[in-house]
């Protein structure tokens, strides 16, 4: 048996209860609003209400909101333009072309320059010629792009074969042997020069030997010490230069003829030597 309802409402067959029936009522709104019929509920009238927008917007009449003024922005030419205008970087800095920003200005330093507080000024053992206004190696040295430091381009292997080959071949060392030390200079080698009247050893006599032998003299001839490298020891110990073991030193007696004493003292041996390691 279906249920009758009362004037004013129907019947909703899933409950089976009586609601009021709406679709023959029309909703009123107050003023300033609008009935929306699909949710049958009482919304803000629009249509006749102009919304202001603040500077620089304007209302987007479909969605009735404020957007930004796109009317008065500059074309994509005028915006190159600017970018073209040439921009002004403070004393210290330089201006990057695809950035448009101000950067730390970094010198590109060319042949034997260095960078010192941030300039570039002459590297180790480079001079400022004037001339040519840049920085170049002094006379006889060349520069080295490997290292950047100026190397000497003298020929040591040659300088030094040239030295050696002067040395002398044979020689006589003189000593000062009391009488009564004579039998044993003697015993020990030593020869006796008859236009000198004195005794003496040669280039070939042992190093045990010639210790000895000099502290039978009277007066003990002086000791110098040299500095020299293992790396030419072999030729200098033709010079008469010994090694001490116990000071790990190498030393010559003052007695020596004065030509030997001439090329041990006249040369930096140490630094030439080291040198002719180094470049060969």
């Amino acid at each position: 048996m279906v249920k009758e309802c009362p004037d004013g409402k129907v019947l909703n067959p899933k409950t089976n209860r009586c609601i009021k029936d709406v679709t023959k009522v029309k909703k009123e709104c107050p003023e300033g609003k609008v009935l929306n019929p699909k949710t049958n509920r009482c919304i803000k009238d629009i249509t006749n209400v102009k919304k202001e927008c603040p500077e620089g917007k304007v209302l987007n009449p479909k969605t009735n909101r404020c957007i930004k003024d796109v009317t008065n922005v500059k074309s994509v030419k005028s915006v190159k333009s600017v970018k073209s205008v040439k921009k002004e970087c403070p004393e210290g800095k330089v201006l990057n072309p695809k950035t448009n920003k101000c950067i730390k200005y970094v010198p590109i330093c060319g042949e034997g320059e260095v960078l010192r507080d941030g300039k570039c000024v002459c590297g180790k053992n480079h001079i400022w010629d004037e001339k040519k206004q840049k920085c170049v190696c002094p006379a006889g040295l060349t520069f080295n792009i490997k290292t950047g430091y100026c190397r000497d381009d003298t020929d040591y292997d040659a300088l030094y074969s040239n030295i050696i080959s002067k040395f002398p071949k044979t020689y006589k060392v003189y000593l000062n042997i009391p009488y009564k030390n004579k039998d044993k200079a003697k015993d020990l080698g030593a020869k006796w020069d008859y236009l000198k009247k004195q005794w003496y050893y040669t280039e070939e006599t042992r190093l045990g030997v010639i210790s000895q032998l000099n502290y039978l003299s009277f007066p003990k001839p002086d000791i110098y010490n040299v500095k020299i490298p293992s790396f030419c020891k072999d030729d200098l110990k033709k010079l008469g230069l010994y090694w001490d073991a116990n000071a790990r030193t190498w030393y010559y007696f003052s007695n020596l003829p004065k030509e030997n004493k001439e090329f041990i003292e006249k040369y930096d041996w140490y630094k030439l030597c080291v040198r002719i390691q180094n470049y060969s």
